[in-house]
């Protein structure tokens, strides 16, 4: 089973830190706090591109935000621009993830939608998907692996 770590990991960790590092514990308890970043030019892996050989690896534009409360946090984020394997494969994609964490669940899924050609023209559309709940106890309630559409 494989999920987009990497992607959720690779955008999301550095606006938590930001994000959770702004917002006190009397602040958050009292108002939600809101963040948005913009991202320009960022290299995001979102792993196995699973219909070519090699990584997906978006570099392009992209928006995070992030709510921060007393019960918990909700990140998204979309990054979408040029697409390489690493592989020969390029073209272009789309990468959105969410976690939502709280005191009853915590939710992390990713979509990842790509259409990539080679040199010999040989072309491909990847749409890539999953999802991973687990309840408060930290029992997983949802698992949806990773599901891959190549056409």
């Amino acid at each position: 089973m494989q999920f987009r770590y990497r992607l959720i990991a690779a955008i999301a960790a550095p606006v938590l830190g930001l994000g959770i590092g702004l917002v006190s514990a009397e602040s958050a308890s009292a108002s939600a706090s809101t963040q948005t970043i913009s991202l320009k030019g960022v290299p995001i892996d979102v792993g196995p591109a699973t219909c070519v050989p090699g990584d997906v690896t978006i570099t392009g534009n992209g928006v995070e935000h992030m709510t921060i409360n007393s019960t918990g946090f909700w990140v998204t984020g979309t990054v979408t621009g040029a697409a390489d394997t690493g592989t020969g494969w390029t073209g272009r994609a789309t990468g959105w993830f969410g976690v939502e964490d709280n005191n009853k669940s915590l939710v992390n899924h990713f979509i990842l939608n790509a259409q990539l050609s080679d040199g010999a023209g040989d072309s491909v559309n990847i749409h890539q998907e999953g999802q991973i709940t687990f309840n408060a106890n930290g029992v997983p309630t949802v698992v949806r692996p990773q599901v891959t559409n190549c056409f």
